[in-house]
């Protein structure tokens, strides 16, 4: 549930306010996207949707990668963690997937326009 709700959006129980800041609840480290001019998207072996070259799965149908990348590091302490792990091994933050490139050779082709192509966390 989000901060700003009063009642859960699946249950609609009250929710109990907290008096921690988000930021103090909960530490997450997103892995950044490197910046390469020449990113080449893989297809997924499923259902072939193009992903991240450094996804963990398929952000359409969830299947892995057919490569799979050894390791990726923590934001906040910079250790190298299992790839599908799902929080660091030193400092316990979770550890989201990069975010989505998008493919300015899938947006041109498809005659979509920059504002409505949507980053995704998956």
């Amino acid at each position: 549930n989000s901060i700003h709700l009063r009642t859960c959006y699946i249950c609609e129980n009250v929710l109990i306010p907290t008096s921690t800041s988000p930021e103090k609840r909960t530490s997450i480290s997103i892995p950044t996207i490197s910046k390469q001019t020449n990113t080449i998207m893989i297809t997924c072996s499923k259902c072939f949707r193009l992903n991240n070259p450094n996804a963990r799965f398929c952000d359409w149908c969830g299947a892995y990668p057919e490569h799979i990348s050894t390791s990726i590091q923590c934001t906040k302490c910079h250790t190298n963690n299992d790839s599908f792990g799902k929080f660091c091994s030193t400092c316990g933050c979770v550890i989201e997937p990069p975010l989505r490139i998008s493919d300015t050779r899938l947006k041109n082709d498809l005659n979509i326009s920059s504002s409505s192509m949507i980053a995704s966390v998956y």
